[in-house]
C-alpha cells in the first residue's frame, strides 16, 4: 500500500533537469583558498574554540568504560563544566571581553563554521572573478 491508495495522493509526474553550464574546476585555485583559510583560522578566538570543544568531544567519544560511582561522576562532571568555562574564557579574553564566572553563562556562541565559510566564498571571488555571481543581460 502506498501514497498512490491515498485519495489525496499527487499524480506521478516527471521533474525536467535544470539546465546548468559547468564554469570550470576549482583545482587551481584550492592552494590559494586553503592558504587564506589556513592564515585566517590560527589567529580567529571563535574557530579555535571550536576546534577546542571539538577535541574535547572526541575525548570523551573515545571512551568505553563509565563510572557507576555516583562522587566520580560528578567530579569527572565539574572537570566538564569547568573546561568548558576556561574554553570560553579564553576565547573572550581573545576578543577583549570580560570572562564569565560560571558556565551557565554560556550562551549563543557564535557560528564559527559559517562565519568561515563566508570568507572562503569571498576569497573565491576575489581570487577567482568567474565565480562571482552575475545577473544574466536582460534579465
Amino acid at each position: 500500500m502506498g501514497e498512490s491508495s491515498r485519495d489525496a495522493a499527487l499524480p506521478w509526474n516527471r521533474i525536467r533537469p535544470a539546465p546548468f553550464k559547468r564554469e570550470g574546476a576549482l583545482a587551481p585555485v584550492i592552494t590559494d583558498l586553503q592558504r587564506l583559510h589556513e592564515q585566517r583560522v590560527t589567529g580567529d578566538p571563535d574557530y579555535q574554540h571550536m576546534l577546542a570543544e571539538i577535541a574535547t568531544l572526541e575525548d570523551m567519544r573515545k571512551r568505553n568504560a563509565v563510572s557507576l560511582n555516583l562522587e566520580k561522576r560528578r567530579t569527572e562532571r565539574t572537570a566538564l563544566t569547568h573546561g568548558e568555562l576556561m574554553r570560553e574564557n579564553q576565547r573572550r579574553a581573545a576578543l577583549g571581553e570580560d570572562a564569565l564566572e560560571d558556565a551557565d553563562d554560556i550562551k549563543d556562541l557564535p557560528d564559527a563554521i559559517l562565519a568561515e565559510a563566508s570568507q572562503i566564498t569571498a576569497d573565491l571571488v576575489q581570487v577567482e572573478p568567474r565565480f562571482l555571481a552575475r545577473a544574466k543581460p536582460g534579465g
